[in-house]
């Protein structure tokens, strides 16, 4: 489809998760929902995916490593030749578990910290959840699996990035991707929380500063940070939401987005109803990015140089804040624009 190819393909393995996040994006329980994709479901779609062209399968949830028999996936996804990533909030990795990923390691495996120990405890929902991800920091190591760290920042934890960025050192932890809480999820009734623009200024001058610090940590802002140039605040190039463009999210019973995160968004189809290659090749899908136009952007983002690039930002972040696509409220392009030129009239 037009070169279109989902490069990287996040899904949920399951909907279930052993803590209570107060800003998790998927409103998660701790309870099994009987009408998830099994394991053989997934592996069917690997197969498929593989096919289509994907090179990498990041498996999140919920907590991944609470689907019964993941491992059996990752060494799916491992013989089809595939890159696989885990994204986990690391508070309990069975011995089977970590002997499967040892000898079929991922690209990555990201790790969910949130502050420090009593903040992350906080944010968690649980009194041991940083001492677990220690322990698991720990195990993981010992058996040379990649770690990276994710932080979701708002206004409860973002005057903690330094003190994350010191244990990350400590940790010899080789990347780390900062995020913005977004309004969907458990988040939708603590928007208070959400960041202020100057609160967004200050996280987006300490991601600059952070990646000269350490050049030796794969640091990134997300892509609810929108455009910056070339290294600024990440490696490479960013060519706006990849949602059906060259990436795709699948969730625990199958649905369909450009991206895990536009859960407010209707999904594009089922692979219970149609094969993923029926979906991703239907022109009618995904239009918000195969048939944007300038035209649908908010006022600023119309306006912008970047809008051909950029497209008015993270789809989910616009969607959750505005109900539209192309209105990207969190802009670092924007931020750091007004704010060199308050500099410049002394303000």
């Amino acid at each position: 489809m037009r070169g279109y190819k989902p490069e990287t393909v996040i899904i949920e393995t399951t909907a279930r998760c052993n803590l209570n996040c107060i800003f998790c994006g998927s409103d998660c329980k701790n309870a099994k929902n009987p009408k998830e994709l099994s394991i053989e479901e997934w592996e069917v779609l690997v197969d498929n995916l593989a096919e289509l062209g994907t090179k990498r399968i990041v498996l999140s949830g919920g907590e991944p490593t609470l689907k019964e028999n993941v491992g059996e996936l990752m060494r799916h996804i491992s013989s089809k030749k595939l890159q696989w990533g885990m994204v986990s909030n690391g508070f309990n990795f069975s011995l089977r578990l970590l002997e499967v990923m040892a000898a079929h390691k991922p690209y990555a495996l990201g790790l969910s910290i949130d502050g420090i120990k009593e903040t992350h405890n906080k944010l968690r929902g649980n009194s041991q959840s940083f001492q677990r991800i220690v322990v698991s920091i720990n195990e993981l190591q010992k058996r040379e699996i990649p770690l990276s760290v994710n932080t979701t920042i708002h206004k409860l934890n973002y005057r903690e990035l330094p003190l994350i960025a010191k244990f990350i050192l400590e940790n010899k932890i080789f990347g780390w991707q900062i995020q913005l809480a977004m309004p969907f999820g458990r988040m939708k009734d603590k928007q208070n929380l959400l960041l202020s623009q100057e609160e967004f200024l200050w996280i987006c001058l300490f991601v600059e500063k952070i990646r000269k610090l350490m050049p030796f940590v794969n640091i990134a802002a997300a892509d609810c940070f929108a455009w910056a140039p070339t290294g600024k605040i990440r490696d490479g190039k960013w060519s706006g939401c990849g949602g059906g463009i060259r990436s795709l999210g699948i969730d625990a019973l199958g649905n369909v987005r450009g991206c895990l995160s536009m859960a407010e968004c209707p999904p594009e189809g089922s692979i219970r109803e149609r094969k993923i290659a029926d979906i991703w090749q239907d022109r009618s899908l995904f239009s918000y990015n195969r048939q944007f136009s300038s035209d649908n952007a908010s006022e600023f983002c119309a306006k912008c140089k970047k809008i051909l690039i950029c497209k008015g930002g993270c789809s989910s972040q616009s969607f959750s804040m505005s109900g539209k696509f192309h209105q990207g409220v969190y802009c670092w392009y924007k931020t750091r624009k007004g704010d060199k030129e308050n500099e410049k009239r002394g303000v």
